[in-house]
């Protein structure tokens, strides 16, 4: 799987508008496995093709109290309906 990190410094949270959680120290990793397609038409080399792409984000979370967005977040995954997260990163620079 070949992965890509980002740092930063603030994340915060919301759905639908509402703050939902922040994060002072927070990483973004992007990766992206790989479908093997290794057989004896290959000559025994290894042949692969692009696969299934995610994202994870990771940090010390600070919860900001929003009772209405903790029920909009539970009701969404209740009802298994999709919803959007708005993510909004601040990155440290050196």
């Amino acid at each position: 799987m070949s992965t890509a990190g980002v740092a930063g410094k603030l994340m915060t949270l919301s759905i639908e508008g509402q703050a939902l959680a922040e994060s002072r120290d927070f990483s973004l990793t992007q990766g992206q496995e790989e479908i093997d397609l290794t057989s004896r038409d290959s000559g025994w080399w290894r042949e692969s093709k692009p696969g299934l792409r995610d994202w994870v984000i990771s940090g010390t979370a600070l919860y900001i109290y929003n009772d209405h967005a903790r029920k909009l977040l539970d009701w969404h995954w209740h009802d298994r309906s999709p919803q959007f997260l708005t993510i909004v990163l601040t990155m440290a620079y050196a």
